[in-house]
């Protein structure tokens, strides 16, 4: 499955600028206004100049939750409906045993050999601020 938008929503200094700057959104855990990017990121410029991939210095635009990095994402795919968004939900990139899949996903995640469906369809759960359970 090819992405057309990255949402990563990063935990304090979890996550190096070098894989932040492939993402199209950011939910930072930090207070909005806190969080400091370096000009000068210096993981990230030496592996951008030596692939001469640009792409990979940019700074993503910073959302205050889930919900609303989720709904630019889904808005900026240009879809004329919605409800065909194909949306996957990776918590932890380190551990893939479970994945979240939107129902317009379920049909490619039955037929897949590496994957099964665990449950029915459901909400996403926010808190009283907008962000993901």
């Amino acid at each position: 499955m090819k992405a057309s938008k990255l949402l990563v929503a990063v935990l304090a200094g979890a996550l190096a600028l070098t894989g932040l700057a492939w993402a199209d959104y950011d939910v930072p855990s930090t207070p909005p206004g806190t969080r400091q990017y370096s000009p000068y990121p210096e993981q990230t410029y030496p592996n951008t100049l030596t692939s001469t991939l640009t792409e990979g210095v940019k700074i993503p635009m910073i959302l205050r939750n889930d919900r609303q990095a989720l709904q630019a994402c889904i808005r900026t795919c240009n879809l004329m409906d919605y409800r065909k968004a194909r949306v996957m939900r990776i918590r932890n990139t380190l551990c893939m045993e479970e994945l979240e899949a939107s129902e317009s996903l379920l049909d490619e995640v039955r037929a897949h050999p590496a994957m099964k469906v665990l449950s029915d369809p459901y909400d996403l759960k926010f808190d009283g601020d907008g962000n993901l359970f």
